[in-house]
């Protein structure tokens, strides 16, 4: 029999444990992304997604592709996609303030065409549902987290597109 001293031993068992902790990893990685696998483990306020879960003060501006920028403010309720997809359903309710492209100035018209013609990017595909006293808008499109937060509101950036919109008196 071999004589194995006691650190010896702890090396082995030491290195038996990396070896399959780092397989497990592995594995893991074949079937999907890193920031699933390691959701657990991070805080929830510290994730890179970028959407508190919890219902909070939220400003959404969303640029049209149609150069309307609507500003939302209000709570938003957020649901995370479910395992394998990737689309954010958003839920805000709040007040509504419209700028259709004759109010905003030529400098921001510009920039939203050259984003239209550009690949979306942000922190992911998100459905928007805003309620505003007796109207319903729906917005699709690529959202970003703005990382500075001011008076404890948290900002997000929405490029896409209006799905719809109702009130009681038309629908569209």
């Amino acid at each position: 029999m071999m004589n194995v001293s006691k650190e010896g031993k702890m090396r082995l068992h030491n290195g038996i444990i990396v070896v399959f902790l780092l397989s497990f990893l592995l594995a893991e990685f074949h079937n999907r992304m890193w920031h699933e696998v390691f959701a657990s483990v991070v805080p929830e306020r510290e994730k890179s997604e970028g959407f508190l879960v919890e219902e909070r003060k939220t400003e959404v501006t969303v640029y049209t592709y149609g150069g309307e920028i609507y500003t939302i403010m209000g709570n938003l309720k957020v649901d995370a996609p479910e395992a394998g997809g990737s689309e954010y359903l958003l839920e805000i309710n709040g007040s509504v303030d419209v700028q259709t492209s004759d109010e905003m100035n030529q400098e921001k018209a510009v920039s939203m065409e050259e984003n239209e013609q550009n690949e979306p990017s942000g922190d992911g595909s998100v459905s928007l549902t805003v309620y505003c006293e007796n109207k319903i808008y729906g917005f699709y499109g690529t959202a970003e987290v703005i990382e500075r937060q001011e008076n404890n509101v948290q900002k997000i950036e929405l490029h896409g597109h209006k799905e719809g919109f109702y009130d009681s008196e038309e629908a569209l």
